[in-house]
């Protein structure tokens, strides 16, 4: 077990390749000042329900890990921009983070999510959301209709599995889309 005291006005905690960390103290959640937590490949199981307390936190990177679920007190990341729960064992995503206002990028692309909260679509700082390489079956249209999303698509960063749904949608309902400057493999991917 790691125990944490951190006291500091601008702080980062990083714990990452810890063969035997399964999981992250409680007490984390007394680190009222930390903006940015990277947890990334251990071993860990769970998140702890504290990490809600901790409203400062602008950036939590907890890929590559054993996550079967997010604790609904994720929720409560008021100041959250960037969260990375990729790489993990997720099934589904908490309604939950639909409550991360400042959210602009979501990154849970190499889970097993089977479908994803229509609560994503309601962000209105949402960028960015990363979510191919899991068995998805239906995208809520409140993510596929979410014009922010569908704008970077069209600016083509990274084009995942939503932006290849929302694009095929947009097309078949006769808007025009530029896609001339994507490569083949992701033009094939839409115009098929």
């Amino acid at each position: 077990m790691i125990g944490l005291t951190v006291r500091c006005s601008y702080c980062t905690v990083l714990i990452r390749q810890c063969s035997t960390l399964t999981k992250l103290p409680s007490s984390i959640g007394q680190l009222s000042f930390l903006k940015k937590l990277c947890c990334s490949n251990n071993y860990l199981k769970e998140l702890p329900s504290s990490i809600g307390t901790l409203t400062s936190l602008t950036w939590l990177n907890c890929s590559g890990n054993q996550l079967t679920e997010l604790p609904s007190s994720i929720g409560q990341l008021s100041s959250l921009e960037t969260l990375n729960c990729s790489a993990n064992q997720l099934t589904e995503l908490p309604s939950s983070i639909g409550q991360l206002s400042c959210l602009e990028g979501l990154y849970c692309y190499g889970n097993r999510l089977k479908e994803l909260p229509y609560s994503i679509g309601l962000l209105s700082s949402l960028e960015c959301i990363w979510f191919f390489n899991n068995p998805i079956t239906n995208v809520p249209k409140e993510i596929e209709e979410a014009e922010r999303l569908v704008d970077y698509c069209k600016r083509r960063l990274m084009l995942s599995d939503l932006c290849v749904h929302a694009a095929k949608r947009l097309m078949a309902e006769g808007r025009t889309l530029r896609i001339d400057k994507l490569p083949l493999e992701l033009k094939c991917r839409i115009e098929g």
